[in-house]
């Protein structure tokens, strides 16, 4: 990236390194309401241990400040690591937050494939402003926000690896180059689709729409392979090891990886009486299980979007390279693109090979298969246990909350608060809030 954002990454400040005491003081000042006035003596006598000159605080301090001057971030890889990459939960409802775009009205196969075609324009127009350095600097308040996470999203996939998974960036591959396809998946097969002609640029509205209708066309339907993504961490990177034993497993996996994103074109949800607010909103979360949508997934892939039967659009985003904002970015970016608002320059240079997709095939072994079966039981069991009620609140919104100098994420991780508060007798719940990086490197 070379824009004022890049140029701003270079001259943000370093994560600072609070001080023992300032470390130790707010942490008494948090749990101050949540134990008794016994626990609190005992944790303010185990803390003044700590900080004293024969506690281990003061060497553990010294060792933190060592490491804040050898990195950009001294946060950053502990925040990656216990997060995300160490949990052994399915990513799939524990951490893969899902969004949802305006809904559409398609009165016809054409008008949906003729939006996804839109959404992949603008998902690689987006790109294009990320490689070319022309993303506008984002700021929060007056302080610039870091804006190295808008290059992570692309061409990244998470790796399933006993203990702790990994994180695979295609576009940082020895040869340098991004990757120049992205893979639809529909029916529960996956299709790998170049999406950029001769000249570099990317391919046209009307070719992307032939080149989803061919994929269209090939209607039978896949074993749910994909639905192995949504699987315990330990147990998907088993099966995950066999499966790369087979050489053409090992080519799609390594396809499906290197995409760029990917297009996930579902078949009929499930309503069950639930409004259209919800029913979307779960549709990009888990994809209603293994009979409706989840199998047309990958759940380790850093962005996929949706394109339902009944109007539904949005994404799925595993969460590990990137926080809130920029996915927030690129899906108001894309849904431009869908509404009309925005276009761009597309390729007059088309390959004949760039036309046709191509069907990536897994070899299923019959432990794969058992494996399969097992994790379509382990996602029904997710899609049963999530209850979900989506409703639009009118009397204010973000807008209201700035005014009285609030920040909207706090605003509501307290009204999340409160409200378990309320209903669950008294006591508190645990609520993970993403960490945004303003005014210091990533």
């Amino acid at each position: 990236m070379r824009n004022s954002s890049h140029t701003a990454h270079s001259t943000l400040p370093r994560l600072p390194v609070p001080t023992l005491q300032q470390t130790l003081d707010k942490y008494l000042k948090s749990i101050r309401p949540l134990v008794s006035a016994d626990e609190y003596r005992n944790t303010e006598r185990l803390v003044q241990q700590f900080r004293s000159d024969v506690g281990i605080g003061p060497k553990l301090q010294r060792l933190l400040e060592e490491k804040a001057d050898e990195s950009e971030n001294w946060l950053a890889d502990w925040w990656l690591h216990n997060t995300y990459l160490a949990s052994r939960s399915p990513v799939v409802v524990h951490s893969n937050p899902g969004l949802v775009m305006p809904g559409q009205t398609f009165r016809s196969t054409d008008d949906r494939l003729r939006c996804a075609s839109r959404m992949i324009l603008g998902a690689l127009d987006y790109k294009r402003l990320v490689d070319d350095g022309r993303l506008p600097q984002e700021t929060i308040g007056k302080l610039p926000v870091d804006m190295a996470q808008h290059g992570k999203i692309f061409g990244t996939c998470r790796i399933p690896v006993a203990d702790v998974d990994q994180l695979v960036f295609a576009s940082n591959t020895s040869s340098g180059l991004s990757p120049r396809h992205i893979v639809v998946a529909h029916r529960n097969n996956f299709f790998k689709v170049n999406v950029y002609g001769g000249d570099g640029n990317i391919l046209g509205e009307d070719v992307l729409l032939s080149l989803l209708n061919r994929i269209v066309e090939l209607g039978e339907r896949g074993p749910p392979v994909g639905i192995l993504t949504a699987q315990n961490r330990d147990v998907w990177a088993k099966v995950y090891r066999e499966m790369r034993q087979s050489v053409r497993n090992e080519r799609t996996l390594s396809e499906i990886q290197k995409s760029l994103f990917l297009v996930c074109l579902d078949g009929p949800n499930e309503t069950s009486g639930l409004n259209y607010q919800t029913t979307a909103a779960l549709q990009m979360v888990h994809g209603g299980g293994a009979d409706v949508n989840s199998g047309n997934r990958w759940f380790d892939k850093t962005v996929q979007f949706v394109i339902g039967e009944n109007g539904e659009v949005g994404l799925c985003y595993e969460h590990s390279p990137s926080e809130g904002p920029p996915i927030a970015s690129i899906s108001d970016h894309v849904a431009d693109f869908i509404s009309g608002k925005r276009t761009t320059e597309t390729s007059s240079a088309i390959a004949v090979a760039d036309r046709v997709p191509e069907l990536l095939k897994f070899d299923v072994s019959e432990s794969i298969r058992s494996a399969i079966e097992d994790a379509k039981q382990n996602v029904a069991a997710l899609v049963g246990d999530l209850d979900m009620a989506c409703s639009t609140f009118e009397p204010f919104g973000k807008n209201f909350i700035k005014s009285q100098k609030l920040s909207p994420d706090s605003f509501i991780q307290v009204a999340m608060q409160l409200a378990f508060f309320r209903l669950a007798f008294r006591s508190f719940c645990l609520v993970v809030n993403g960490m945004i990086a303003f005014g210091l490197r990533d």
